[in-house]
């Protein structure tokens, strides 16, 4: 049963009629969210129907721009800015105000200027290997690089086919489709014919193609969207190009791109091309997980309703609760006064289940996970995501658990695409995974860790340390992915480095961003409903800050206490940080990483 409804719309746009795709989630009965999905070069809106089918629950908007498909009637001039335009007034016509858009080769490029000129349409942006300018080859300027890399397209854009089977066949011999074809990809090439005297051509316009072309090297829209670029981006790069040989994009490229730009975070797509990044479902997965964490980031989550049993229903003022990484405060009703709590108004934060508490994490996630080696792991919370099948998670941790315990189990389970960690010994399945290029790993300072993690949660966006200084920490080239055949497929980028007078010192110092992240899950010995929290020796490692930088903090506890009834002055982490509360009870297991004895005393010894 197909997750979606389609139907075909048309869009008034400067010069005529834009046409776009809608697929709407199948049985929808209230608002859903929206997606923009803008195509390549020389594509049409068919391109995305692999990812359509990873997207229940949202509608997908997908346009032919202009030039192309049934929108090639319309008249230049074409660029990135008449597209982005475009797009914003496709968003109007479906009544979309805002929407996370995803855009695919040159659609990654119309993306970047739609978030720059139309900044109140877009939420996130999540770009399938396009949307940074391309490298100019050593010795070539901007028309022979262009020539040699989209040479061959323009080539096909002039070519004519005596039926619609030999088209179909130029492309299921095409290298980059040997072995993927499908019927949802040659239902694409089909639609993109249309009648050329006795034959047919592609329904690409060569002059569309020309002029939007140079804007992949040196756009003159596309710089300055560059700049000023604040929109949460994903750059999703493919290790193979259009002939799936050498990439459009190299790991050093990218990486500079990085380094510049605060709000862009790159992940590589293993063993897809620039193709088939987005047409086959290995690779349209891959950017659905992206699609759907920004739309999860972009919908205000879900605050957990107390228990009916626990509340009388009476109308209460509001209260004011903290957003990790700023200053700002939302609000929230406050739940009316417990039975059993005289006096004591507040929000009930406690949820029945572990499951229960862990429904709304979803694939590609980041989450800061609590606690020091087996000290303080979130056990509970940890398994229930293991059993929701949760995947493609982003972890920043001081450590992966072992290999059959805490972060351990995601980990053996596949369910980790990035770690983020100052130790990650103790675990042959994460070397193995890190090596053989399944694994993206981030290592950190163990203090620097801790302090991006506390600026995170305070508003500061980064910071200077001493640490790391005259690496690789700050000078980069640190693995970050390796190839699985013993390269660096990614490689940490350069930081900036400054001096400072400390102390009557003059010192050098790196420059270190700060961590914010979707979810935190914690492990405390006690706290309350309001989410006042109390920690155990070192359990209480990395605990604090981890809740501090998240968005939705997530807090197993051993015992449940009544408001109140914790002394102040013992709280470790105040409610304030804190969403959601699960009782686990004292026996919930604990393990010891390295067990240490000492050797039973002889007799003598005793009697000395």
């Amino acid at each position: 049963m197909s997750t979606h409804t389609y139907s075909a719309v048309d869009a008034r746009v400067d010069g005529g009629s834009l046409r776009a795709g809608v697929w709407q989630p199948a049985g929808a009965d209230g608002p859903v969210p929206t997606v923009l999905a803008i195509h390549g070069i020389t594509a049409t809106h068919l391109a995305w129907t692999c990812l359509v089918e990873q997207l229940p629950g949202v509608r997908v908007v997908a346009p032919d721009l202009r030039g192309r498909g049934r929108s090639n009637a319309l008249p230049p001039p074409y660029g990135m800015a008449r597209h982005a335009d475009d797009a914003a007034a496709l968003l109007a016509h479906v009544g979309a105000d805002r929407a996370v858009v995803v855009g695919h080769s040159m659609g990654a490029f119309a993306a970047m200027v739609l978030a720059h000129r139309h900044p109140e349409r877009v939420s996130a942006l999540v770009l399938a290997d396009g949307g940074l300018p391309l490298a100019l080859p050593p010795g070539l300027d901007a028309d022979a690089a262009m020539a040699a890399t989209l040479g061959p397209a323009a080539d096909r854009l002039s070519m004519t086919f005596p039926d619609r089977a030999e088209y179909q066949e130029f492309w299921r011999v095409h290298p980059a489709f040997a072995g993927c074809w499908s019927d949802a990809v040659a239902a694409y090439f089909d639609y993109d014919l249309e009648p050329a005297g006795s034959g047919f051509r592609s329904s690409a316009r060569p002059g569309a193609m020309m002029g939007d072309q140079r804007e992949l090297f040196t756009g003159a829209s596309l710089l300055p969207a560059l700049d000023a670029l604040t929109t949460p981006t994903v750059f999703l790069r493919a290790p193979r190009g259009l002939l799936d040989a050498a990439p459009l994009y190299e790991p050093e490229h990218v990486a500079r791109w990085a380094a510049r730009l605060p709000a862009l975070r790159v992940t590589d797509v293993p063993d897809v091309n620039h193709y088939t990044i987005v047409m086959t479902p290995p690779g349209a997965a891959a950017v659905a997980r992206e699609v759907v964490g920004a739309v999860a980031r972009a919908t205000p989550p879900a605050t957990p309703r107390p228990p009916t049993s626990a509340i009388s229903a009476v109308k209460v003022p509001a209260i004011r609760h903290h957003e990790p990484g700023s200053t700002a405060t939302r609000t929230q009703p406050e739940a009316p006064r417990r039975r059993g709590a005289p006096g004591m108004a507040g929000i009930d934060k406690v949820v029945g289940s572990a499951a229960e508490a862990v429904a709304d994490v979803f694939d590609g996630a980041s989450v800061a996970v609590g606690g020091f080696g087996l000290s303080g792991n979130p056990v509970a919370l940890i398994e229930a995501l293991l059993a929701r099948g949760t995947g493609g998670l982003r972890v920043v941790s001081n450590n992966c658990g072992v290999d059959d315990w805490g972060l351990g189990r995601l980990l053996g389970a596949g369910r980790l695409a990035k770690m983020t960690a100052s130790y990650v010994g103790e675990n042959k399945e994460f070397e193995r995974q890190f090596l053989a290029g399944e694994l993206e790993v981030e290592l950190t300072p163990q203090g620097t860790l801790a302090e991006k993690l506390r600026a995170g949660g305070s508003g500061i966006a980064a910071f200077f340390t001493p640490t790391g200084v005259g690496t690789q920490v700050a000078e980069g080239g640190l693995p970050r992915r390796y190839d699985g055949a013993g390269g660096v497929a990614v490689a940490s980028a350069p930081k900036e480095v400054r001096s400072f007078a400390l102390g009557g010192r003059v010192r050098e110092f790196v420059l270190e961003e700060a961590i914010t992240t979707d979810f935190a899950l914690v492990h405390a010995i006690r706290g309350d409903r309001h989410g006042n929290l109390v920690f155990n020796k070192a359990a209480r490692n990395f605990s604090p800050l981890a809740a501090m930088a998240a968005r939705v903090c997530v807090a197993q506890v051993e015992e449940l206490v009544e408001p109140g009834a914790l002394d102040p002055d013992e709280v470790h982490l105040p409610g304030v940080y804190v969403h959601r509360v699960v009782i686990v009870g004292p026996d919930v297991e604990k393990r010891i990483e390295k067990r240490t004895v000492r050797e039973p005393a002889t007799a003598g010894q005793r009697e000395g």
